[in-house]
């Protein structure tokens, strides 16, 4: 017998050598709770892993890993032990940093990442690449996940291609029923020259963040218009978090409405009917918060 959530073997009544029993349980839980894995989706296990070393394999797992694709798999004397994940289990990805959570069929990526005291919106399965901001006078919005509390210092942007003349302006704002709501928490409405090539514009702020769910938006001006590091018009990590249900050719990744780059970023009101914008091949730049 064993548990029905982890599935640690049971001791039987009257059982000869329950020291053996008891130990498979705590090496269970050992690799489960607070769970850190090495990687996520390698297909060959390591030559030489040491005990207690915990991997994902990603489809097509070959030699010892074969057929544990998804699972929780630890090192122990030689051997490899998989774990069959629940829907909903979480893990922190020692490889890239980001926490990933399994739907049920596969490991997805979180919205938030903490790299190098940054903290980024996850871009998940497809890639960032660089494209010039669709749109002047164009507030481009795009949600995230702050699950810890957290004081930002400021909001950035890295400017692959300058723009002649150009600059930026970003702010970030609460979240109610999936859209941003209300005055900016934090703004910089002075601007930021985007003139630059190859440099990272921040902005300074001041904001102490709880858990829950925020937007960071950005507005540009000049001609032309600077290219950004942005988020591929693709991501399903993105889109699933704001009301996108078709994750096959996605394309509508940013909400954005019109928004005059001479005016200060203010107050938001939605009345819950409006749509996410196609904004085509070009994505959006991809803000960052710094602690």
């Amino acid at each position: 017998m064993t548990t029905p959530n982890l599935g640690l073997p049971e001791i039987a009544a009257a059982q000869a050598q329950k020291h053996v029993t008891h130990n498979e349980a705590l090496q269970i839980l050992d690799a489960v709770v607070r769970t850190r894995v090495i990687s996520i989706g390698d297909t060959s296990p390591p030559g030489s892993p040491s005990d207690g070393d915990v991997y994902i394999p990603g489809a097509g797992a070959t030699g010892a890993w074969a057929g544990l694709d998804q699972t929780i798999v630890f090192a122990l004397d030689g051997g490899w032990f998989p774990i069959t994940p629940l829907a909903a289990w979480i893990v922190d990805n020692l490889a890239d940093g980001v926490r990933y959570r399994y739907d049920g069929s596969a490991w997805r990526p979180l919205m938030f990442a903490q790299v190098a005291s940054k903290f980024y919106p996850t871009i998940g399965a497809s890639t960032a690449s660089n494209q010039p901001v669709p749109d002047a006078d164009t507030l481009y919005l795009t949600p995230f996940e702050c699950r810890m509390k957290m004081t930002l210092t400021s909001l950035a942007i890295r400017v692959v291609t300058a723009g002649t003349g150009s600059s930026v302006k970003m702010a970030l704002w609460a979240d109610k029923n999936g859209r941003p709501i209300g005055a900016p928490l934090a703004a910089n409405n002075t601007g930021a020259a985007t003139t630059s090539n190859g440099t990272t514009v921040s902005q300074a702020i001041s904001l102490t963040l709880h858990p829950g769910v925020y937007w960071v938006g950005s507005v540009h001006t000049g001609s032309p218009l600077p290219q950004c590091v942005r988020v591929a018009n693709t991501d399903s990590s993105v889109s699933s978090q704001m009301g996108v249900s078709d994750l096959t050719n996605v394309s509508a990744i940013a909400l954005s409405i019109a928004q005059a780059y001479a005016n200060d970023l203010s107050a938001l009101t939605f009345t819950g009917g409006e749509s996410f914008t196609d904004v085509a091949s070009n994505g959006v730049p991809l803000i960052y918060a710094g602690t």
